[in-house]
């Protein structure tokens, strides 16, 4: 056994969890609001690394974009109660979400495909986390030229259209009541209780 493995192996004595059962799975409801907090610890993160050079912090900007977006992504999947894939691909994820009746614009879509190829995977080369490890080639697309603000919009998008989504499974959940919860993420007008 190695060093790291034995030290690992000591300090699992010390964690409380029981050995003899599972641990207890989040409830839905908290799960999505668990990634919308997520989407938007990252996105508030990525931001202010755009205030600084952006011709200097341009990976990690991007890392954080990316995994916001992608949290974002997630939390609309798991508020329809689709379970989300382990999968870092924004362009699949989005697909994913559209089809379930979430609205992204082209714009928005563009931005997306345009970060994915330094978030996940390049568009030409498929040299895949450009923004996590140094790549083998020179490539044209090393860079996200999608402005920050515009990725923290999409993300705050989606953020709503999730809580709205969420909310409305929640309280039908609790009521009884069943609703249209599609017109309701179309509408715009319902608020998030988070």
């Amino acid at each position: 056994m190695g060093k790291t493995e034995a030290i690992r192996s000591r300090l699992k004595q010390f964690l409380p969890y029981d050995s003899q059962g599972s641990p207890e799975r989040v409830p839905e409801y908290l799960h999505v609001i668990e990634w919308i907090g997520f989407a938007q610890q990252y996105n508030e993160a990525a931001n202010t690394l755009s205030q600084h050079n952006e011709s200097i912090l341009w990976p990690p900007r991007a890392l954080l974009s990316g995994h916001a977006l992608e949290c974002a992504l997630k939390a609309c999947l798991l508020s329809k109660g689709t379970e989300a894939p382990r999968d870092h691909d924004l362009v699949n994820l989005s697909d994913m979400v559209i089809d379930l009746g979430f609205v992204l614009y082209e714009p928005e879509l563009a931005a997306i495909v345009h970060l994915n190829s330094v978030f996940f995977m390049d568009l030409v080369t498929l040299t895949k986390f450009k923004v996590r490890y140094p790549a083998d080639f020179s490539e044209a697309t090393t860079r996200s030229r999608v402005p920050q603000s515009f990725i923290c919009r999409i993300v705050e998008s989606l953020v709503l259209q999730a809580g709205k989504v969420n909310d409305f499974r929640n309280r039908e959940a609790w009521s009884g009541v069943r609703g249209d919860a599609q017109s309701l993420v179309q509408s715009r007008r319902v608020v998030p209780l988070l």
